[in-house]
């Protein structure tokens, strides 16, 4: 097939690197346009034709046949879900080409040399630094809108530049660790701690305590892969396990009118509690097969809390019991895919710990794997919907960056897991 002129000079380093200088940008300022920049660079990468293996070919049949298998499991599960189809059908094929195009991408990460490697991280690294200082702006922003807002209508046009910072700041906190591994060679201590202070500042002043906590256990687990990588593994491996029987924790939780009166916590905090206790009620119905894909967003239509604020009696709290989904993607693949969709997820995770225990890689870039992974993990724990375009783009771009090595590979291939 030809292609334009100008399309046949494009290389697959370039096409990265703008994606990875774009993503902590873009982010902040609209958390919507992260799915059309992973559209845009897939489609961008399917044109340029580097090397002669497909993309499926850089990844282990074994992982294929698993994600696949989730895949095909969620579609079907539309077949006795409460979600209409006409939303769940679309709902499922955005799924689908977001995985499809996900995998496309990292392939592409993975096949870059370490001169490209470098050349799209430090990309990254530069993208960090512009997002890290938009985002204290914001952050700035946000803190006069929640000053005035009680006294001044004024304020509600602040509204609309802070909407998407949240993302913006949780994503800044997941791609540092990747930048910084880039870098680490090129940059002297006191940029590489200036670098941090500036990521670290922007988590501290936005709003979402997640970024703080992505930020802090990936820096955890970074530092404790270079000097203890086992006891790192051993944790993460009794981590995952423990979170596939999360349901029996969350079962023991008071009713949710209860846990809303806890005023040691956060009202966001208290509301997830009520939805985790919901949501878990639910998932005793329908524990093999679930819910079906989607079905978050029906199962709790209509039914509202109605619950006075101990700190303000004379004002009520009736946030939904279920609004959308659970803010925790373990507790939605069991609401919606049930046991069966869960063995799934625990397939793949198995796959990829078994994939860094074989790796080759540097010390330094499986601690920045590690670092991703557990900060994303926590992430999906208390936050978003797991299905969410914007959020499962950004989640195959973090693979594809944090995947991505700067040393020169061995000479025996390396498979994906």
């Amino acid at each position: 097939m030809r292609t334009l002129p100008f399309l046949s000079k494009l290389k697959a380093r370039w096409i990265l690197a703008a994606t990875a200088g774009l993503l902590p940008v873009i982010t902040p300022v609209s958390s919507l346009a992260v799915t059309p920049l992973l559209a845009f660079s897939v489609l961008a990468l399917l044109v340029v034709k580097e090397r002669p293996t497909a993309p499926w070919q850089d990844i282990s049949r074994p992982f294929w046949y698993c994600l696949a298998a989730i895949v095909l499991w969620a579609g079907l599960s539309l077949s006795w879900g409460e979600l209409p189809l006409e939303i769940g059908v679309p709902l499922f094929l955005r799924l689908l080409a977001t995985v499809a195009g996900g995998c496309i991408l990292i392939s592409a990460c993975r096949r870059l040399k370490a001169e490209e490697g470098r050349f799209v991280l430090h990309a990254l690294f530069l993208g960090i630094l512009v997002g890290g200082v938009l985002t204290l702006g914001l952050g700035g922003v946000s803190a006069a809108y929640e000053t005035f807002q009680p006294y001044s209508k004024a304020a509600k046009f602040l509204r609309p530049l802070i909407v998407h910072a949240d993302p913006g700041v949780i994503l800044l906190a997941l791609l540092c660790w990747p930048a910084l591994y880039g870098m680490r060679t090129s940059l002297p201590l006191r940029k590489i701690v200036l670098f941090l202070l500036i990521v670290g500042g922007a988590t501290l002043f936005g709003r979402t305590m997640a970024a703080k906590l992505a930020f802090v256990v990936g820096g955890l687990v970074f530092l404790g892969m270079l000097f203890a990588p086992r006891l790192i593994g051993i944790i993460g491996a009794v981590a995952l396990l423990l979170l596939a029987f999360l349901p029996l924790a969350t079962a023991r939780l008071p009713p949710g009118e209860e846990s809303l009166r806890w005023q040691s916590l956060p009202m966001s905090s208290r509301h997830r509690l009520a939805i985790w206790e919901f949501a878990t009620g639910k998932i005793a119905e329908h524990p093999v097969l679930g819910w079906g894909f989607g079905s978050s967003r029906v199962i709790g239509a209509g039914q509202r809390f109605d619950v006075p604020f101990p700190e303000k009696p004379r004002y009520r709290f009736t946030g939904e019991r279920l609004p959308l989904h659970p803010h925790n993607f373990i507790l939605q693949i069991w609401l919606e895919l049930g046991a069966i969709g869960i063995l799934g997820f625990m397939g793949l995770a198995a796959l990829i710990f078994r994939a860094a225990s074989r790796s080759v890689a540097s010390v330094s870039s499986r601690a920045t794997t590690a670092a991703v992974l557990s900060g994303g993990l926590l992430v999906a724990l208390v936050s978003f919907g797991f299905w969410q375009n914007w959020w499962q783009a950004a989640l195959w771009m973090l693979a594809g960056f944090a995947l991505i090595r700067v040393e020169e590979a061995p000479s025996s291939k390396e498979e994906v897991t």
